[in-house]
């Protein structure tokens, strides 16, 4: 990241908007920065599933065997109103600018949904 002049990535913290207490069979969004040892920081992003519009797409593909699972395992009805939430990362041992700036996104991300 510092060779790339890259402070921060935000990117997505799951493959939906998320997923029922014991049922993730996917940590690839998160659990690469574990393993990188880089500090990062979970955030809703003010959006919400919405029953009426977030329909499973039934003319999906999937790529592969667990993007097949993800996929089966949404259903509009059970995650009505779930936080779809974002990822924050940062630099190995930045761990409190990664805090602070995730307090920025926050913000930003309030005052775009209001």
């Amino acid at each position: 990241m510092k060779q790339r002049g890259v402070d921060f990535i935000l990117c997505p913290a799951y493959v939906g908007a998320g997923v029922l207490q014991g049922g993730a069979k996917y940590w690839g969004y998160t659990s690469i920065w574990n393993i990188l040892d880089q500090p990062a920081v979970i955030l809703p992003s003010g959006l919400k599933v919405d029953k009426a519009i977030d329909l499973r797409e039934e003319t999906y593909k999937p790529r592969d065997e667990q993007d097949e699972i993800e996929w089966k395992a949404y259903d509009a009805e059970l995650f009505d109103g779930m936080p779809i939430c974002l990822q924050l990362v940062g630099k190995h041992f930045h761990d409190e600018e990664v805090i602070q700036a995730a307090k920025l996104v926050d913000l930003v991300l309030k005052d775009f949904a209001t």
